[in-house]
């Protein structure tokens, strides 16, 4: 009896312990946090497996002249993409080339395109291979193009070998390696993470199950059927854009996406089918400093929804159509630029709506136009009868403004502070956060732009390109380059310098020499006050700083100009043989006036 109640007790002991650690130690559909496997930041390989091989059939033969270095992935990395490769080399000769060529283990298969670089000087040289994934060794290989054996990459001595205190070894084609000298080769490797056809996944969720933290997922081409939960930090972004990368809920009571991770960025997907009420396409819940940019937003209830536990979210040029409402806001410190929003069916805020807990909200260079069998509207709608969302240079689809301002857009609600609008869609726009301290922004693809700024504190800045003139009348010859520039929360920004690429085709006729950058004061084109231009460098540049015109406090939406200074306009070629003929016809008859007047008056 007493055996029999003490096996009951111990049962009784174990089904309540198995309760209670069930979740831990029973299997889930998602690792617990830590158990992420692809896990190793960027890294440079600086060693090679200390063993020689033979490899002279990869690329050439005989191959005396190729030498090489086999790598293999750090403990714990999957799978790579080599970023770049250094190797160090000095040149004989003004010319000197070599090709690197990067190899599998089978010294057969060449992971990506030979590359040429030409050794201008002694040092290491650095080569960016195109886009490549490795999942095991590689082998990178220099082959010298000069006929002789000048051109050295450490190969046949040894008075570099104590360079950095470096000793990898060498690979030759005799099998062995080199006594006298040592190559001394480096390969960046990036962990990363792909997902599709022949990948190490086959879904987007298994990828974000296992990836560390910090990196960056590669969705291939494909349609994926998931809801997928972003609970870490990571990159998520296809290979190939939103025409070929679909993402939809299987059965539409689900969200697409629901991140609920600091820090996400999700791009370059068709996100769709999350149609039941109350999901999206794009759920931020309770998750800060998320960005959603470049996706084809479509056919949801609500295509990206912002909890009110979610801030400082940036929504940056996407295409939200035909969902319910487009982006529906409950959150704070939402920044949405550069989106093209239409054809929403909802009968209230269909493009945009701000729920009565939103706060600190930003809409700014969207394109929100009307389609057919849009809802009535307001169709950018505020709820908080407190606080004013700021809508200001959005284009409403006419250049008379929104509807209900006299003009033929869309119609923004009460409470939606609109003017100045924009009377011009723009172009491109590229929205990002910075600082604080030193900082550039690269956004030369959307407006031919390079920031380059220094702050004492954290800033959004958006630069959109036209392709009109948004503002008045141009004072000057413009070259058709119309940029706006927005420094959202930038009070603690110091200086700021902003160059405007241009060709010499776009240059045309024009003055280069004269080119400088104007800005809208509100009211008037005015030349910037500390601006020139770099001609070898093929750039218009202004530096904004405290005392100029304009200064940091004036970047709350400024159009900014590249044109010619004031009588630097088109140069009329035709005009120089004319004021040479001007110049001889008055010098033959100033000597007739001497031969006929003056040298006659003195004879007589």
């Amino acid at each position: 009896m007493i055996r029999r109640r003490a096996a009951i007790f111990a049962a009784a002991c174990l089904v309540v312990l198995a309760v209670a650690l069930g979740p831990a130690v029973l299997p889930s559909g998602r690792p617990a946090v830590g158990a992420e496997t692809v896990c190793q930041p960027s890294t440079e390989i600086t060693y090679d497996d200390g063993t020689a091989d033979r490899y002279v059939s990869t690329i050439c033969s005989p191959c005396s002249n190729v030498q090489g270095v086999r790598f293999s992935l750090p403990a714990g990395l999957a799978s790579a993409t080599i970023s770049s490769v250094r190797f160090w080399c000095r040149p004989n000769s003004p010319g000197d080339s070599v090709e690197v060529h990067i190899v599998g283990p089978d010294h057969l298969t060449e992971l990506v395109p030979v590359l040429t670089q030409a050794v201008g000087e002694t040092g290491w040289q650095t080569v960016a291979p195109a886009e490549n994934v490795v999942t095991g060794d590689f082998f990178v290989l220099v082959r010298r193009l000069d006929a002789g054996t000048s051109l050295g990459c450490d190969y046949w001595n040894d008075y570099h070998r104590s360079f950095a205190g470096e000793h990898p070894s060498t690979l030759t084609e005799w099998g062995r390696p080199e006594e006298g000298g040592d190559i001394m080769i480096r390969a960046t490797v990036e962990a990363s993470v792909h997902v599709g056809p022949g990948q190490l996944y086959s879904t987007i969720q298994e990828a974000v199950d296992a990836a560390c933290s910090g990196l960056t997922i590669h969705v291939h081409p494909g349609t994926y059927a998931e809801n997928v939960t972003v609970w870490k930090t990571v990159a998520i972004a296809s290979t190939n854009g939103p025409a070929q990368t679909t993402v939809h809920s299987p059965s539409g009571r689900r969200n697409t996406f629901t991140i609920t991770a600091p820090d996400v960025s999700l791009s370059g997907f068709t996100i769709t089918g999350a149609t039941d009420a109350d999901r999206a396409g794009v759920s931020v819940s309770g998750a800060s400093g998320c960005s959603i940019t470049g996706n084809i937003i479509t056919g949801n209830n609500m295509g990206i929804y912002l909890s009110g536990a979610s801030g400082q979210t940036l929504v940056v040029e996407n295409e939200i159509k035909s969902n319910s409402n487009g982006i529906y806001v409950d959150g704070s410190q939402t920044y949405m630029a550069g989106n093209k929003i239409h054809g929403n069916t909802a009968s209230l805020g269909s493009a945009v709506f701000f729920s009565g807990s939103a706060s600190g909200n930003q809409l700014r260079f969207n394109s929100i136009t009307l389609d057919a069998g849009m809802g009535a509207g307001p169709h950018v709608y505020n709820q908080s009868a407190a606080e004013d969302v700021s809508a200001r240079e959005n284009w409403w689809g006419d250049a008379a403004g929104p509807g209900n301002a006299g003009g033929r857009g869309t119609a923004v609600g009460e409470g939606v502070v609109y003017q100045p609008w924009l009377a011009a869609a723009p172009l491109r726009v590229k929205a990002a956060r910075v600082g604080p301290g030193e900082f550039t922004l690269a956004a030369v693809g959307e407006a031919s732009v390079t920031l380059l700024g220094r702050g004492s504190g954290t800033a959004v800045i958006s630069v959109a390109g036209f392709t009109a003139n948004p503002a008045g009348e141009f004072p000057v010859t413009d070259m058709g380059r119309w940029v706006d520039l927005l420094v959202s929360g930038g009070s603690g920004l110091e200086t700021l310098e902003m160059r405007v690429n241009y060709t010499a085709q776009e240059g045309g006729n024009l003055d280069q020499g004269t080119l400088r950058l104007y800005w809208w004061d509100g009211s008037q084109w005015d030349l910037c006050s500390d601006t020139g231009v770099d001609q070898s460098g093929g750039f218009v540049w202004a530096r904004v700083a405290g005392g100029g015109r304009p200064g940091p406090a004036d970047l709350e939406g400024t159009f900014f100009a590249v044109g010619t200074a004031p009588g630097g306009g088109t140069t009329s070629w035709w005009l120089i043989p004319v004021a040479i003929l001007i110049v001889v016809v008055l010098l033959i008859a100033f000597r007739v006036f001497w031969v006929l007047v003056v040298r006659n008056g003195r004879e007589r």
